[in-house]
């Protein structure tokens, strides 16, 4: 696994405290899948996904 993956991002929070395998990218806000819904959602990413706006973890 790469050293800048989902997993050791500051951004990123465990959605099951079962399994690290899937989370929640924090970077931006939530946003609403269509106009009806009230509810907005983080994107969900794997833990060895990556992206640009990496940040270590600080823990």
């Amino acid at each position: 696994m790469s050293d800048t993956a989902c997993k050791t991002c500051a951004f990123f929070e465990i959605k099951a405290a079962e399994t690290d395998a899937k989370g929640e990218c924090r970077f931006n806000p939530p946003t609403f899948l269509t106009e009806a819904e009230h509810k907005g959602m983080w994107p969900v990413v794997k833990s060895d996904d990556w992206c640009g706006q990496f940040e270590q973890n600080a823990a």
